[in-house]
């Protein structure tokens, strides 16, 4: 085979397979947006989540209702409680690695969370139950 041939094989190859994954692509973002009504339809919506808590949304979800870690609709804890946690972690939460500032920005958005009457469906997946068992773990590590 000549040369010629092995680079225009080559090349066919590597468009075709550029084409397949770009079909691909596109095929997973359509599955993406349509997974976005159902997060909506179960709960609650959190646009105005700070960028500092990015890191937090892994384990306590995307609106903060609570997936690995528990949900952060309903904490009951002060500012320097919460500035503690972060510094420290509790359970089986590590301790974060943000700025004295982004702690205080943290504390201080979830001390004035008001999620209202929606947030009663917490209690229903257990959200509310894992927030209470760390302000409990919160309070046995202060004595």
């Amino acid at each position: 085979m000549s040369p010629t041939r092995v680079f225009i094989s080559i090349f066919a190859a590597g468009i075709l397979l550029a084409v397949v994954l770009g079909i691909i692509g596109i095929n997973q973002n359509d599955v993406a947006e349509e997974g976005a009504p159902d997060e909506a339809e179960s709960g609650i919506v959190l646009n105005d989540i700070p960028e500092s808590m990015s890191g937090c949304l892994a384990c306590h979800g995307n609106n903060l209702e609570g997936a690995v870690g528990p949900s952060l609709h309903d904490v009951q804890l002060s500012t320097d409680e919460i500035i503690d946690i972060l510094q420290n972690g509790i359970g089986s939460m590590p301790a974060q690695d943000l700025s004295e500032e982004e702690m205080q920005e943290v504390a201080e958005y979830l001390v004035n969370l008001d999620v209202g009457e929606q947030s009663e469906g917490d209690n229903a997946e257990g959200g509310n139950e894992a927030g209470e068992a760390a302000n409990e773990g919160n309070e046995e590590a202060e004595q």
